[in-house]
């Protein structure tokens, strides 16, 4: 394929470097709850809502949600399992948002600190 081929409105490959993920996801079924930054008093609310892990990496996270929720909005996550420790502290930023099953959101979020790889065998042994 030569240039004149390339439609109009194709973005090379080469640019969408930096967007794409460069860590192993790992499937999970794990319900948690968020809520906007606990550290951002602008961001605070009192109230925590549930949501569902779809999937983890070391990096990042997908979640699906009943709320629409604006990326570059920044999260607190506590995953509800047993074993994951309460001084372990979830931040994540959304980096995309789309429509996902029966009026959800499913929402891609990058860590603000990466998992460790203890904290990602926690998901992983209490995913269902």
């Amino acid at each position: 394929m030569n240039e004149s081929d390339v439609a109009p409105d194709t973005i090379p490959i080469g640019t969408l470097k930096d967007q794409r993920r460069c860590g192993m996801r790992y499937l999970c079924h794990i319900k948690a709850l968020y809520n906007k930054d606990q550290d951002n008093p602008q961001g605070h609310e009192e109230t925590w809502n549930m949501a569902r892990i779809v999937d983890v990496s070391t990096r990042g996270i997908a979640l699906v949600l009943q709320r629409h929720i604006i990326p570059g909005t920044v999260l607190a996550l506590e995953p509800l399992i047993p074993s994951w420790r309460p001084e372990w502290k979830i931040i994540a930023k959304i980096m995309n948002l789309r429509p996902g099953p029966k009026h959800s959101w499913r929402v891609g979020c990058e860590f603000v600190e990466p998992l460790s790889n203890g904290q990602l065998q926690v998901f992983l042994q209490n995913s269902q």
